[in-house]
């Protein structure tokens, strides 16, 4: 028989979607109620299989067990499924303890026809384990318990000048007897490094002049000129005012769909269809969808259109006329006479001498200054610190005394002896 846990879902109805519910048959359980049936009928009753006195007869004995008779082995060969329903099979036990009859006992389990033979124990009962009597040797001891108090004084600490140098004495300065000021030296040296000053020593300078030349940078420009004009050739056009936004369909695909009917079927992984029960037995049709071609279109696309002015506009052609209302339009220029003007910068010299406008540097010399201390120091006066205390106290305000078990308490377990038979026979 299979068995499940509580926390393992069952089945224990259907209901169909016509809202009729039904419960489900377990055969194996109903076998399971029908045998205790049976042997609530007939009562429990008790077979000795075999009592140890004689030969045992191993038809008798559940099938599987061992037997020992004066030296030799009998195995059983009772077939569990013809057990009497409801009956216990004992068995002389190998183990014996002071000669008192023991049995094991055994019973047949499962469903008709799938019985198997299960031992489920014996008529004796161990008492070497049961602790009848308990000695304890008890030592005890003294300790503070947690509601014990105390009030601690805080020592008095003096601190004296002029003791002796040594261990808890702290030498410290008091004053200063003499300070000697650094001679400090200042060189010139050659080289950068940290703590020197870079200075310019001596400097070196030129004088500069400029010259412009304008030769070649001249042209010739007009000093009058008359113009020809002519007026602009038109005509109308209608423009726009405006745009719409008509939508239009882009494309359209065909595609398969249901046509809510279905074609009956006897495989199990096509539709479900027709469920039914009929004499307790649950039946689940099944079908295929029939279909059609249908067509899906693209969502509408939105296109912008430009939409015709209310009224002409006035344009030009492109063409010239001396009549019309048209705008008045330069058509040829006549040159007067010409001058000459400056057409490109003119070009700049900076030459350098002993005369000139202005006076620039060209070069130095470089140079380091160092500086350097000397001679400095500082003489301190000391004298010796030390530090007493006195008046440090604890006292025990409220004695909380306890008294406890100490590890050499030894305790003594006296525990029961023999067996004893499930009658309650000692022995």
């Amino acid at each position: 028989m299979a068995y499940v846990d509580n926390n393992t879902p069952v089945i224990e109805k259907i209901t169909l979607p016509s809202g009729n519910t039904y419960f489900i048959a377990d055969r194996e359980i109903r076998d399971v109620v029908d045998t205790l049936s049976q042997t609530v009928a007939g009562g429990v009753s008790y077979n000795v299989a075999w009592d140890g006195t004689s030969e045992p007869t191993v038809g008798n004995i559940p099938a599987g067990v061992v037997v020992n008779y004066q030296g030799t082995d009998y195995t059983g060969t009772m077939v569990a499924n013809n057990a009497t329903p409801g009956a216990f099979y004992l068995v002389k036990s190998s183990s014996q303890v002071d000669g008192k009859d023991v049995y094991d006992e055994y019973v047949p389990v499962g469903p008709d026809g799938s019985k198997s033979w299960e031992k489920i124990g014996d008529t004796q009962i161990t008492l070497s384990d049961v602790v009848t009597a308990v000695s304890l040797s008890k030592q005890t001891d003294t300790v503070i318990g947690t509601d014990a108090t105390f009030t601690i004084t805080q020592p008095t600490v003096a601190l004296a000048t002029g003791a002796t140098a040594g261990t808890g004495v702290v030498s410290v300065a008091t004053g200063i007897t003499s300070v000697t000021d650094p001679t400090v030296a200042l060189s010139e040296e050659s080289a950068t490094a940290t703590g020197r000053v870079e200075y310019t020593k001596s400097v070196s300078t030129t004088k500069l002049s400029a010259t412009a030349d304008i030769t070649g940078k001249t042209g010739s420009a007009a000093s009058s000129v008359t113009p020809t004009t002519k007026k602009l050739a038109t005509t109308t056009v209608t423009g726009v005012s405006g745009s719409t936004t008509p939508n239009v369909v882009k494309s359209r695909t065909s595609q398969t769909t249901a046509d809510g009917t279905g074609t009956a079927s006897s495989t199990n992984t096509d539709w479900l269809k027709g469920v039914s029960v009929t004499n307790g037995i649950l039946t689940i049709g099944a079908a295929t969808m029939d279909t059609q071609t249908t067509y899906s279109a693209d969502a509408p696309e939105s296109i912008t259109i430009p939409t015709a002015a209310g009224s002409a506009t006035t344009v030009a052609t492109g063409g010239v006329t001396t009549t019309g209302s048209g705008a008045d339009i330069v058509t040829d220029v006549a040159v007067g006479d010409t001058v000459t003007v400056v057409t490109s910068a003119p070009t700049v010299t900076i030459a350098t001498g002993s005369t000139g406008d202005v006076t620039v540097a060209t070069g130095g010399t470089t140079k380091y200054m160092a500086a350097a201390a000397s001679g400095t120091s500082v003489t301190p006066a000391t004298t010796n610190i030390k530090a007493t205390a006195s008046g440090a106290n604890t006292a025990w305000n409220n004695k909380d005394s306890i008294t406890v078990l100490t590890n050499a308490t030894d305790v003594s377990v006296t525990r029961g002896s023999g067996v004893q038979s499930a009658n309650g026979e000692n022995f």
